[in-house]
């Protein structure tokens, strides 16, 4: 913007000599852009050439230490500090700690060394340490280093540092990037470090496949109490020691801390039915576990169809739930599920819940399930809890008579809230 002052005379303070007045001119102030400057952390996957060159990366990861720099600015230096409290780093080279690409191909374990970076992987100035004096530290539980790039590199993504540790390594990673910004501008960075998991999660249900297909259809529901195990010596049946988990009350089944690698998943078969799903001749699952993951969806089938009605065992299906407190009109929108609930054959009708007596736990939705009953007659019976009252049946008693195979659903416990 251009601004024109009076005319007038004015005296200089510094000469003392007065002037002429004359047009002076101001120029607009400029306008100077703060630019960007960026760091995340990232998971590098350790190459098999490498793992080959050193088996011992075959039980270590690497971080990254990734920069973006915007265009028109340029990356000037960095700082690191890491002092790990557990586990350790990867320094083959013992102190080289700072990138050698031109001897990756021929030693690929050296492409994940622990090291700081200049743009493009070029070796950097070592200017000392982060913290403290004296020469930079990279020993077997710190890296405190500070570094330049004396170099004009401009905009681009580089690789400022790389990590190599223990997977169970554990520490606080912090540091400061510099760019030549206007203003110049410092980007400090944070991280903690944690140990990395190096097992994973296998889930899946148990379905009780009713038309025999093969397939869970929509109506057709999962069984509780059926137990999964993880076979490992792939002999097919369950052994002592090896891992195994029922199905909860909704049929599911969480099988947590499994090492890395590939497991055969199986089921016990429970007398009266045959199995279905997975189609294949063992029906079992060849499970990849990867470390941090789960492995979801492993589904199994089973019928009754083409077992001998004599065989055939039963089930027990029902809901608790809760009615409201208005007195209008109920619908079933107005009944709150109630989970947590236990509902127990009563075997010895004592109205009292006893140690022995099956026993289940409601869902989520207030459903609960008794599966694999031979025939006879069984008395359902829930336990009460405070601050609710039975509604209906009023003494929590629901005696059902079941035939071989048959499945008895539809049974509900009503509670009111006092």
């Amino acid at each position: 913007m251009l601004r024109w002052l009076s005319r007038r005379r004015y005296s200089s303070c510094v000469t003392g000599l007065t002037r002429p007045s004359r047009p002076v001119v101001i120029e607009a102030v400029e306008k100077r852009q703060l630019l960007a400057i960026s760091v995340k952390f990232v998971n590098v996957p350790i190459s098999a050439a490498a793992k080959a060159a050193d088996p011992t990366l075959n039980n270590l990861r690497t971080v990254d230490v990734q920069l973006t720099v915007s265009a028109g600015d340029d990356w000037l230096a960095s700082d690191l500090l890491l002092r790990l409290t557990k586990g350790s780093f990867y320094n083959p080279r013992a102190g080289g700690n700072a990138p050698k690409p031109d001897e990756w191909a021929d030693n690929p374990a050296l492409e994940f060394d622990t090291f700081v970076s200049g743009p493009g992987f070029a070796s950097p100035t070592i200017l000392g340490r982060k913290e403290g004096s004296g020469a930079a530290i990279f020993s077997a539980t710190e890296v405190n280093v500070a570094w330049g790039d004396l170099v004009t590199t401009g905009a681009g993504v580089f690789t400022a540092a790389r990590l190599t540790m223990t997977n169970d390594a554990a520490g606080d990673l912090t540091g400061v990037l510099y760019a030549k910004s206007a203003p110049a501008t410092a980007k400090p960075y944070a991280a903690q470090i944690k140990p990395q998991a190096t097992t994973g999660t296998i889930t899946g249900y148990v379905f009780n496949d009713q038309d025999a297909n093969g397939g869970k259809g929509a109506t057709e529901p999962k069984l509780p109490n059926w137990q999964v195990y993880i076979d490992g010596n792939n002999n097919g049946r369950l052994d002592s020691g090896e891992r195994s988990v029922k199905t909860r009350s909704n049929g599911n089944f969480t099988i947590s801390d499994v090492p890395a690698g590939t497991h055969r998943l199986r089921l016990v078969l429970q007398s009266g039915w045959r199995r279905t799903a997975p189609a294949n001749s063992s029906f079992s699952h060849n499970v990849t576990v990867t470390a941090g993951a789960t492995a979801a969806n492993k589904k199994f089938g089973v019928t009754q169809q083409g077992v001998s009605t004599s065989q055939r065992v039963a089930s027990v299906q029902g809901r608790v739930v809760a009615l409201p407190s208005h007195a209008r009109a109920i619908t079933e929108e107005d009944l709150k599920p109630l989970s947590g609930w236990r509902v127990f054959i009563d075997r010895n009708n004592d109205g009292r819940f006893a140690v022995g007596e099956e026993n289940t736990r409601t869902d989520s939705e207030g459903r609960f399930t008794f599966a694999n009953l031979q025939p006879g007659t069984y008395r359902l019976r829930l336990t009460q809890v405070e601050g609710f009252a039975p509604f209906e049946p009023q003494n929590n008693l629901i005696t059902v008579v079941l035939g071989a195979g048959q499945v008895s659903s539809g049974h509900t416990f009503s509670q009111k809230a006092v």
